[in-house]
């Protein structure tokens, strides 16, 4: 507030001079006029550096107004551009969205259609979780065909099996489930061997005879010899090969092909199949 002050005294010291320097009025007496000259021009060698000074303060101050005006502006322009990237992002993923969702949708549909099973669709309506292990409900229940014991299926592969079913809605353990167990054969030769799941979330493959050939990388599919998984359904891929305990068989990890997660639509296998 001082340093204002000060700064506004001398804009009005440095006005009074030059309003006196510039008077046109001259006093009549001779020796008198020359007094006021020597005055006026001593006082115009004193304010003259002052004068400069103050015209140079002035006009950084015109530049700064500009220049805050001009970044103002800018800052503005800016916050618009910004919100209506942030608008058009937001847009963009919910097309992505929608376009993910379409494909997803035409892939169930032309699974259904291909399928030569009787495919119950269902919607996935929750989930229980018990430490690592999860059960999902779905939609259809035994007014819809489907009953316990059924497979569930997805287009990637076995999905799981139900275990509870009512006549509205029933409840499936995925494949990665220790209680869930079916044949299952290399997709590559046909050699059979006991699939299980291991309780978290990857798939045991056991009682692999060792001269079955199998490496990481093999896909293993159903046989449907149990009776309840339709035969060449995807149940995932080879991911680690050990011998048994006792030496006489392999055993190897699978990595589902329908890993129990991300689940949102399946298919029921209708037992009249």
């Amino acid at each position: 507030m001082r340093k204002v002050f000060l700064l506004a005294l001398v804009f009005l010291l440095v006005g009074i001079g030059w309003t006196f320097i510039l008077s046109p009025s001259q006093p009549p007496n001779g020796f008198l006029r020359e007094a006021s000259e020597a005055l006026k021009d001593r006082m115009r060698n004193l304010l003259d550096p002052a004068a400069r000074v103050l015209a140079e303060v002035r006009l950084r101050l015109d530049r700064g107004f500009k220049t805050y005006v001009f970044l103002a502006g800018a800052q503005k322009e800016n916050r618009e551009l910004r919100q209506s990237s942030a608008i058009m992002q937001f847009q963009l993923r919910h097309l992505r969205v929608l376009e993910e969702e379409n494909e997803r949708l035409r892939n169930l549909l032309g699974f259904q259609q291909a399928s030569s099973l009787r495919l119950i669709p269902c919607q996935i309506t929750g989930i229980e979780v018990e430490l690592w292990r999860r059960a999902f409900w779905i939609s259809k229940g035994t007014k819809d065909g489907v009953n316990e014991g059924a497979a569930v299926v997805t287009p990637k592969g076995i999905a799981g099996r139900i275990v509870r079913a009512s006549p509205s809605t029933a409840c499936f353990l995925p494949i990665t489930n220790e209680k869930i167990t079916l044949d299952g054969a290399l997709a590559k030769n046909g050699v059979q061997g006991l699939v299980q799941g291991d309780g978290f979330d990857l798939v045991n493959f056991l009682y692999i005879p060792k001269e079955s050939g199998i490496v990481p990388g093999d896909a293993v599919v159903s046989t449907g010899l149990e009776g309840v998984f339709p035969q060449g359904l995807p149940i995932g891929t080879v991911t680690e090969v050990r011998t048994e305990k006792s030496g006489l068989f392999f055993r190897a990890t699978i990595k589902p092909s329908s890993p129990p997660f991300g689940f949102r639509e399946a298919f029921a296998v209708s037992l009249g199949q």
